[in-house]
């Protein structure tokens, strides 16, 4: 009867220590783990120094916020025209699509972005809004970017979006800018150098500065560019209306590997005579 107690006694013991022992890994299990926030507030400062990328705002931007994804990822969310709309940049991606879009995209065409090839996509939701992504890289950089609009998107808008988010490059501009005022005193004292108006040919035709050849912003490509830019080492000076698409055109002219460039602004704070054509 002793060792029937003793036995049973010791069966007691074992039941509560396998129970205590379940409780244990119970309670270890239903433990939240922490995991580290792959998305970083950030500010385009620190995109800059972290990340050596760069983003341009496009003209009338709101709310606009960045961040750091997965620490190798720069983004810059905001609003234009009612859209929200997101940029970002990745070094070393590839053709990898960064977008985090993720559609079966309906739509798509090729498209240039500065003077790199990219392409364009956009899809009808189930609740009837259109939104759109454009990719593309500058090989030279080995930057991958891209633009995301979630409303009202179209390949022509996306294709601007994307030039202003450009505007700037993803690396740091190499380019030069100055006032229009220095830019005339450069041209003044560097006979040899090239000035060069960015504009529309009938806004050339009415009034350009003087000695200034005209390159569209909208058409320059290897070859237009050549016909009329002869060194890629000359110094090229570059002006439009009011100062934005010269940007445009100096980061396409610097993409094609010419290496002096100066933007100066625009027409609209030109004090001294105008040439017209024919004239």
């Amino acid at each position: 009867m002793k060792k029937a107690l003793i036995l049973i006694s010791i069966f007691i013991m074992i039941l509560v220590s396998c129970s205590g022992k379940k409780s244990a890994v119970n309670a270890t299990a239903n433990k939240t783990i922490g995991l580290p926030n792959p998305v970083q507030e950030s500010t385009a400062e620190d995109i800059a120094k972290e990340l050596n990328v760069k983003f341009a705002v496009p003209d009338g931007a709101k709310n606009i916020r960045y961040s750091i994804i997965a620490g190798n990822l720069a983004q810059m969310d905001f609003i234009l025209n009612e859209a929200e709309c997101t940029a970002r940049i990745k070094r070393d991606a590839e053709s990898e699509d960064i977008s985090g879009f993720y559609y079966n995209w309906s739509n798509e065409t090729p498209c240039t972005v500065g003077a790199n090839a990219g392409i364009v996509k956009w899809q009808i939701t189930e609740v009837g809004e259109v939104v759109g992504i454009c990719l593309w890289q500058n090989k030279a950089s080995n930057l991958t970017y891209s633009v995301s609009m979630k409303k009202n998107a179209d390949s022509e808008k996306l294709i601007v979006l994307a030039n202003a988010v450009y505007i700037a490059g993803g690396a740091p501009m190499t380019y030069k800018m100055v006032s229009m005022a220095e830019g005339l005193e450069i041209a003044k004292n560097n006979p040899d150098a090239i000035i060069v108006d960015v504009r529309h040919d009938d806004e050339y035709k009415a009034g350009h500065i003087p000695g200034a050849v005209l390159l569209t912003m909208e058409t320059i490509t290897a070859e237009t560019a050549a016909k009329v830019l002869l060194d890629k080492n000359q110094m090229i000076l570059i002006y439009c209306r009011s100062g934005r698409r010269s940007k445009i055109a100096a980061q396409n002219l610097l993409d094609l590997g010419y290496t002096n460039l100066i933007e100066f602004g625009g027409i609209l704070d030109y004090k001294g005579k105008v040439e017209k054509q024919g004239e």
